[in-house]
């Protein structure tokens, strides 16, 4: 509904969703609705999925969490033959479909651009190089050693299947503020912050399935020690501060991710002219409803297509 509503007051960012949760979705509507999206925004869709790691997700939709990887990958295989817009059958181990044809087809063709939510498992990593797709990846959850190891298991499946890692892209979220100046950057998003991460533990107080999540476990616990723990996520973690920081920030993604960096074009423009619209309007916020959640979404590396990018929902 967000995208479509976005659809129709837009003319150039593109739209995506972040992401798609297909082993609790029914993977026939989600290839219609979707492929609707895309053809309502004129081709500005990109298709983001994952495979949710939330015990009380699965719970509330009733699906055990240890056939989350077999019901993705079903879910992933349905709709990639949906998308080509031919009548066809499927027989698996959740559905079974006789002469189904999708309609519409998607605008972009084969598909749209599809980036897949990598957190932990290796196994989603290489899935997502391997199927030639682009990668979104949580930088915060744990320390740089490991995000750099994490997106090495990407751009190694993407080498093995003859894919050159530079005609991919890799979409990082990060929590961001640009104050008018260093102490108020500091400062002011801090319970906010906390109230992000908070909500976080309290969501994954039950571990996900063992078999199913391996390294997932006792992530409630993380989450909530980082939520006392502000210097844990501030400076490195984030990008919080005036201006100033802005480059910095694309020089750390270089450094660190090896890429050209993270933040686009449009907010390096913003922040050369100290345009803070963002604190303005936080402030506002601030003075309405407790504690409003900063989160922005950033990606890297930037391509002409990708310029302007919103995704839709968490």
């Amino acid at each position: 509904m967000f995208g479509l509503a976005a659809a129709a007051r837009t003319r150039r960012i593109r739209i995506g969703s972040g992401v798609a949760l297909l082993p609790l979705s029914d993977p026939i509507r989600v290839a219609e609705e979707f492929a609707l999206l895309d053809v309502l925004s004129g081709g500005r869709f990109d298709f983001g999925i994952g495979r949710a790691f939330q015990r009380a997700e699965y719970d509330a939709f009733n699906v055990p969490m240890d056939e989350s990887r077999a019901r993705f990958d079903e879910a992933h295989e349905i709709i990639m033959r949906a998308w080509r817009g031919e009548r066809f059958s499927y027989d698996g181990r959740f559905r079974r479909l006789r002469d189904v044809i999708v309609m519409p087809r998607p605008l972009q063709q084969p598909h749209p651009p599809i980036f897949v939510a990598c957190v932990i498992s290796e196994e989603s990593f290489r899935f997502t190089g391997r199927q030639g797709y682009n990668l979104m990846y949580v930088p915060y959850v744990s320390d740089r050693a490991h995000g750099v190891e994490r997106i090495g298991w990407y751009r190694e499946a993407l080498v093995e299947a003859g894919i050159d890692p530079r005609t991919r892209d890799i979409l990082l979220p990060y929590h961001f503020y640009c104050g008018g100046n260093p102490d108020e950057a500091r400062s002011f998003p801090r319970p906010y912050l906390a109230d992000y991460l908070e909500a976080a533990a309290e969501a994954n107080r039950s571990d996900a399935d063992p078999s199913q999540y391996g390294g997932y476990q006792g992530l409630g616990q993380g989450f909530a020690a980082l939520a006392k723990n502000y210097e844990s996520m501030y400076p490195g973690q984030v990008i919080f501060g005036d201006p100033a920081p802005v480059p910095r920030a694309n020089a750390r993604g270089r450094r660190v991710w090896g890429h050209r960096g993270f933040a686009d074009q449009q907010l390096r423009r913003d922040a050369a002219r100290g345009d803070h619209a963002l604190t303005r309007a936080l402030r506002t916020r601030r003075d309405t409803s407790p504690k409003p959640q900063l989160t922005a979404r950033i990606h890297l590396p930037p391509r002409p297509w990708m310029r302007g990018k919103v995704l839709e929902g968490q």
